[in-house]
Protein backbone atom coordinates (compact mmCIF):
# COMPACT_ATOMS: atom_id res chain seq x y z
CA UNK A 1 0.00 0.00 0.00
CA UNK A 2 2.88 2.51 1.02
CA UNK A 3 4.34 1.38 -2.40
CA UNK A 4 1.18 2.01 -4.29
CA UNK A 5 0.26 5.84 -2.33
CA UNK A 6 3.52 6.87 -2.92
CA UNK A 7 3.70 6.35 -6.78
CA UNK A 8 0.16 7.63 -7.14
CA UNK A 9 1.12 10.44 -5.23
CA UNK A 10 4.65 10.86 -7.15
CA UNK A 11 2.77 10.98 -10.28
CA UNK A 12 0.16 13.31 -9.29
CA UNK A 13 2.22 15.89 -7.68
CA UNK A 14 5.35 15.75 -8.42
CA UNK A 15 4.47 15.07 -12.41
CA UNK A 16 1.20 16.33 -12.59
CA UNK A 17 -0.20 13.69 -14.23
CA UNK A 18 -4.30 13.13 -14.94
CA UNK A 19 -5.93 10.24 -15.54
CA UNK A 20 -8.46 8.34 -13.55
CA UNK A 21 -6.30 6.30 -11.69
CA UNK A 22 -4.93 9.32 -10.44
CA UNK A 23 -8.26 10.57 -8.81
CA UNK A 24 -7.94 12.33 -5.38
CA UNK A 25 -10.79 10.31 -4.17
CA UNK A 26 -8.82 6.75 -5.05
CA UNK A 27 -6.05 8.21 -3.54
CA UNK A 28 -7.63 9.85 -0.95
CA UNK A 29 -9.03 6.01 -0.16
CA UNK A 30 -5.80 4.27 -0.08
CA UNK A 31 -4.34 6.58 2.09
CA UNK A 32 -7.38 5.79 4.55
CA UNK A 33 -6.95 2.32 4.38
CA UNK A 34 -3.13 2.23 4.42
CA UNK A 35 -3.83 4.33 8.10
CA UNK A 36 -6.05 2.02 8.96
CA UNK A 37 -4.42 -0.93 8.25
CA UNK A 38 -1.34 0.92 10.60
CA UNK A 39 -3.28 1.38 13.58
CA UNK A 40 -4.22 -2.08 13.56
CA UNK A 41 -7.77 -2.65 12.02
CA UNK A 42 -6.45 -5.03 9.69
CA UNK A 43 -9.32 -6.96 8.69
CA UNK A 44 -11.18 -3.42 8.20
CA UNK A 45 -8.24 -2.90 5.83
CA UNK A 46 -7.48 -6.15 3.93
CA UNK A 47 -11.72 -6.20 2.95
CA UNK A 48 -11.48 -1.99 1.79
CA UNK A 49 -7.77 -2.29 -0.39
CA UNK A 50 -9.69 -5.30 -2.12
CA UNK A 51 -12.13 -3.83 -2.79
CA UNK A 52 -10.20 -0.18 -3.78
CA UNK A 53 -8.17 -2.75 -6.22
CA UNK A 54 -11.71 -4.29 -7.25
CA UNK A 55 -12.61 -1.39 -8.11
CA UNK A 56 -9.42 0.06 -9.69
CA UNK A 57 -8.78 -2.89 -11.95
CA UNK A 58 -10.92 -2.33 -15.31
CA UNK A 59 -9.34 1.21 -15.44
CA UNK A 60 -5.33 -0.17 -14.57
CA UNK A 61 -6.21 -3.30 -17.15
CA UNK A 62 -7.24 -0.52 -19.56
CA UNK A 63 -4.30 1.85 -19.18
CA UNK A 64 -1.52 -1.10 -18.91
CA UNK A 65 -2.70 -4.80 -20.70
CA UNK A 66 0.65 -6.09 -20.38
CA UNK A 67 1.98 -8.75 -17.78
CA UNK A 68 3.94 -5.94 -16.17
CA UNK A 69 1.03 -3.53 -15.75
CA UNK A 70 -1.92 -6.24 -14.32
CA UNK A 71 0.70 -8.89 -12.43
CA UNK A 72 1.79 -6.67 -9.82
CA UNK A 73 -1.65 -6.57 -8.46
CA UNK A 74 -1.25 -10.38 -7.70
CA UNK A 75 0.98 -9.44 -4.81
CA UNK A 76 -0.99 -7.06 -2.92
CA UNK A 77 -4.32 -9.03 -3.39
CA UNK A 78 -2.66 -11.50 -1.52
CA UNK A 79 -1.56 -9.63 0.92
CA UNK A 80 -5.09 -7.45 1.61
CA UNK A 81 -6.31 -11.44 1.71
CA UNK A 82 -3.68 -12.07 4.37
CA UNK A 83 -5.04 -9.35 6.62
CA UNK A 84 -8.11 -10.48 6.62
CA UNK A 85 -8.12 -14.32 7.09
CA UNK A 86 -4.95 -14.10 9.39
CA UNK A 87 -5.01 -10.66 11.23
CA UNK A 88 -2.88 -9.77 13.99
CA UNK A 89 -4.20 -9.92 16.96
CA UNK A 90 -3.02 -6.13 18.96
CA UNK A 91 -4.39 -3.09 20.13
CA UNK A 92 -5.45 -0.60 17.85
CA UNK A 93 -2.45 2.22 18.39
CA UNK A 94 -2.38 6.17 16.55
CA UNK A 95 1.50 5.88 17.24
CA UNK A 96 2.25 3.25 14.26
CA UNK A 97 1.10 6.26 11.81
CA UNK A 98 4.34 7.52 12.33
CA UNK A 99 5.09 4.81 9.40
CA UNK A 100 3.22 7.40 7.25
CA UNK A 101 6.26 8.97 7.03
CA UNK A 102 7.98 6.25 4.62
CA UNK A 103 5.38 7.82 1.50
CA UNK A 104 6.42 11.09 2.14
CA UNK A 105 10.24 9.72 1.61
CA UNK A 106 9.24 7.96 -1.59
CA UNK A 107 7.30 10.55 -2.93
CA UNK A 108 10.11 13.18 -2.69
CA UNK A 109 12.20 10.50 -4.16
CA UNK A 110 9.41 9.52 -6.84
CA UNK A 111 7.87 13.00 -6.98
CA UNK A 112 10.46 15.00 -9.36
CA UNK A 113 10.35 14.94 -13.25
CA UNK A 114 13.36 12.55 -13.50
CA UNK A 115 12.38 11.21 -10.18
CA UNK A 116 11.55 7.60 -12.10
CA UNK A 117 15.21 6.87 -12.29
CA UNK A 118 16.41 7.50 -8.55
CA UNK A 119 13.14 5.42 -7.62
CA UNK A 120 14.00 2.56 -9.46
CA UNK A 121 17.07 2.21 -7.70
CA UNK A 122 16.06 2.86 -4.19
CA UNK A 123 12.61 0.52 -4.84
CA UNK A 124 15.39 -2.31 -6.61
CA UNK A 125 17.83 -1.50 -3.72
CA UNK A 126 15.49 -2.51 -1.02
CA UNK A 127 13.75 -5.09 -2.84
CA UNK A 128 17.24 -6.93 -3.04
CA UNK A 129 17.98 -6.05 0.82
CA UNK A 130 14.48 -7.60 1.28
CA UNK A 131 15.32 -10.54 -0.45
CA UNK A 132 18.36 -11.12 1.17
CA UNK A 133 16.98 -10.94 5.10
CA UNK A 134 14.36 -13.41 4.20
CA UNK A 135 17.07 -15.80 3.12
CA UNK A 136 18.91 -14.75 5.88
CA UNK A 137 16.12 -15.51 8.29
CA UNK A 138 14.54 -18.41 6.50
CA UNK A 139 16.23 -21.26 9.08
CA UNK A 140 15.02 -19.34 12.24
CA UNK A 141 11.83 -17.30 11.33
CA UNK A 142 10.14 -18.30 8.20
CA UNK A 143 7.25 -15.91 9.09
CA UNK A 144 10.04 -12.98 8.41
CA UNK A 145 11.35 -14.41 5.25
CA UNK A 146 7.80 -14.86 3.80
CA UNK A 147 6.31 -11.13 5.09
CA UNK A 148 10.01 -9.72 3.08
CA UNK A 149 9.66 -11.92 -0.01
CA UNK A 150 6.65 -10.75 -0.83
CA UNK A 151 7.71 -6.97 -1.52
CA UNK A 152 10.21 -8.33 -3.38
CA UNK A 153 8.14 -10.20 -5.38
CA UNK A 154 5.81 -7.20 -6.17
CA UNK A 155 8.85 -5.64 -7.45
CA UNK A 156 9.86 -8.38 -9.17
CA UNK A 157 6.78 -8.61 -11.35
CA UNK A 158 6.97 -4.85 -11.66
CA UNK A 159 10.34 -4.69 -13.30
CA UNK A 160 9.63 -8.19 -15.07
CA UNK A 161 11.48 -8.65 -18.74
CA UNK A 162 14.20 -6.19 -18.23
CA UNK A 163 17.28 -8.01 -19.13
CA UNK A 164 19.24 -6.80 -16.01
CA UNK A 165 20.48 -9.53 -13.08
CA UNK A 166 19.08 -7.76 -10.15
CA UNK A 167 15.48 -7.89 -12.78
CA UNK A 168 15.87 -11.18 -12.78
CA UNK A 169 17.03 -11.97 -9.49
CA UNK A 170 14.11 -10.12 -7.99
CA UNK A 171 11.51 -12.28 -10.22
CA UNK A 172 13.06 -15.87 -9.35
CA UNK A 173 14.49 -15.71 -6.11
CA UNK A 174 11.13 -14.68 -3.78
CA UNK A 175 9.35 -17.41 -4.82
CA UNK A 176 11.58 -19.76 -4.29
CA UNK A 177 12.35 -18.17 -1.44
CA UNK A 178 8.19 -17.97 0.18
CA UNK A 179 8.00 -21.87 -1.09
CA UNK A 180 11.32 -22.63 1.06
CA UNK A 181 9.33 -20.40 4.18
CA UNK A 182 6.10 -22.01 3.84
CA UNK A 183 7.39 -25.62 3.72
CA UNK A 184 10.17 -24.76 7.02
CA UNK A 185 6.99 -23.10 8.77
CA UNK A 186 4.82 -26.19 8.20
CA UNK A 187 7.77 -28.15 9.60
CA UNK A 188 8.47 -26.23 12.33
CA UNK A 189 4.76 -26.42 13.55
CA UNK A 190 4.86 -29.96 12.94
CA UNK A 191 7.17 -30.47 15.65
CA UNK A 192 6.01 -28.21 18.02
CA UNK A 193 3.90 -29.68 21.05
CA UNK A 194 0.16 -28.54 21.18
Amino acid sequence: MTLDLSTLLGQKLGRGYEDSLLSWTSIGALAAILATALVGAERLAGVAALAWTAIRMPDLVAHNPTFNGIAPTFVPVVCYTVLILAPRRRALHLRRLAWLGATGGLVAAYGPHDGSAPITVIVSAAAILLMLADIATLPTDPRLAIACALPASYVGLMVAGKPVLPAWLLLIVPPLVITAAVIRLQRLQQHTPL
